[in-house]
């Protein structure tokens, strides 16, 4: 994708990503509507062996996301997984520990909807990228290139935010 093909992402607050992404609770009953998820939600394939970081049994073999963002993710996924190369390697920079996409939920703090309930969002490794932690190179936390792909994509990287969520990725501007 060239830099004038990126795509654009709204602005992160209520108004611009239900303008651009729909109102995934346009009733306003605290839980997803059936009709816009079937509209708007996609499942791309995992570009290598996942698991869940929750349960390292359960296989997930493709990522829950809006149409919108499904060609950027998979481009940012190739990218992670050329740059790596292999299985072992990916493995080895704990991105096959799958820690969400898609998701129904308020934000972590406030009442706001979460960019996941977008379909907007994923999450990598939570276990060593923990919300409130901050990011330091060589700490074994998110590696540069994964950052550098999502980046390359116009999606924004949790862990450079006041309280750093270094695990998060998200399609829409802070």
């Amino acid at each position: 994708m060239e830099a004038h093909d990126m795509p654009v992402w709204p602005q992160d607050t209520d108004a611009a990503l239900d303008a651009f992404y729909g109102d995934p609770d346009k009733d306003n009953d605290g839980a997803p509507d059936s009709h816009w998820e079937g509209a708007n939600l996609v499942a791309i394939p995992a570009r290598w062996r996942m698991v869940a970081s929750w349960d390292h049994g359960l296989k997930i073999r493709s990522l829950r996301i809006h149409w919108r963002c499904a060609e950027s993710l998979g481009q940012a996924l190739d990218t992670i997984m050329s740059h790596y190369g292999s299985q072992s390697a990916i493995e080895a920079a704990r991105m096959h520990l799958y820690g969400g996409g898609y998701t129904f939920r308020r934000r972590t703090s406030g009442s706001r909807l979460s960019t996941h309930a977008y379909g907007a969002a994923v999450d990598f490794d939570p276990a060593r990228n923990g919300f409130g932690v901050p990011w330091r190179d060589g700490a074994g936390m998110m590696p540069v290139p994964v950052i550098q792909a999502f980046q390359a994509q116009g999606w924004v990287w949790g862990g450079d935010w006041g309280t750093p969520d270094a695990m998060h990725f998200q399609a829409a501007i802070s």
